[in-house]
């Protein structure tokens, strides 16, 4: 038995979009996540900002 699925034609731009879509996410998920710490600062500052993330 043969299963068939029919899917609806995609335009060209909404291909693009949608690999553009894929590819920055793919950027966004391997970029180091990074937190600005001043060195002045005090620990309490540092530790309130790494919550905030």
């Amino acid at each position: 038995m043969q299963t068939v699925i029919h899917l609806e034609p995609k335009t060209v731009e909404d291909l693009v979009l949608e690999i553009e879509h894929q590819e920055i996410e793919e950027r966004v998920n391997s970029a180091p996540k990074q937190i600005q710490v001043n060195k002045k600062s005090d620990i309490t500052d540092i530790e309130r900002e790494c919550h905030t993330y």
